[in-house]
């Protein structure tokens, strides 16, 4: 007997939008916050995206791990758990490296 999948509900389409949110303010944010900013309020500017960053890639990882478990498709889910994972090492081995952490 084959068991019938879940609909896609929150877990499934959150998984999605968390994912491009956690690329946003980890890839993109920093970017456009120098650009526009320009060194003036980087500290509140800083604070701000790293706490969006965190918040982001927590959910995200949270999904994802619920993904995991409650649908058959996981390439998705374990490559948005691996980013959610790698991108935070990243950035806060570039940080320790720049002297910014």
């Amino acid at each position: 007997m084959v068991e019938d999948e879940p609909k896609k509900g929150f877990v499934w389409y959150s998984l999605r939008v968390s994912f491009w949110v956690m690329i946003v303010t980890t890839l993109i944010l920093p970017i456009l916050f120098t650009l526009v900013f320009n060194g003036s309020f980087y500290g509140f500017v800083d604070v701000f995206r790293m706490l969006f960053m965190l918040a982001s890639t927590l959910f995200t990882f949270v999904v994802s791990i619920i993904h995991l478990n409650k649908y058959k498709e996981k390439t998705f889910a374990i490559v948005a758990l691996a980013a959610s994972v790698i991108f935070p090492l990243i950035y806060g081995l570039f940080a320790i490296g720049m002297g910014g952490l």
